[in-house]
C-alpha cells in the first residue's frame, strides 16, 4: 500500500510542477520554494566551491534572470507520454 501512495505523491507532485510551469510565470513571480527549485543547481555549485565563477553565475541570475520566464525543471516530464 505504501508503494502505491509513494507513487501517487511523486506523480501528483510532478503534475503540480508541470501546472506551475504552464502558468508561464516569471522567476520573480514564483513562491520562494519554487524559486529555490529553479536555482537549485546554481546554489549547489556555489556552495561546493570557493571559486568565484560559481558565485558570479548565481549573482548574474539574481540580477538578470528574475524577469525571465521560468523553465521546465529537468525532472519534470510530460505525464501523458
Amino acid at each position: 500500500m505504501y508503494a502505491h501512495w509513494e507513487g501517487f505523491v511523486k506523480t501528483a507532485s510532478t503534475a503540480y510542477l508541470e501546472f506551475v510551469f504552464y502558468q508561464r510565470l516569471k522567476n520573480h513571480e514564483l513562491a520562494p520554494n519554487f524559486l529555490a527549485l529553479s536555482i537549485r543547481k546554481l546554489l549547489q555549485a556555489a556552495s561546493q566551491t570557493n571559486k568565484i565563477e560559481s558565485h558570479i553565475e548565481l549573482a548574474k541570475f539574481v540580477l538578470n534572470e528574475l524577469d525571465t520566464l521560468i523553465t521546465r525543471p529537468s525532472y519534470c516530464r510530460k505525464l501523458w507520454i
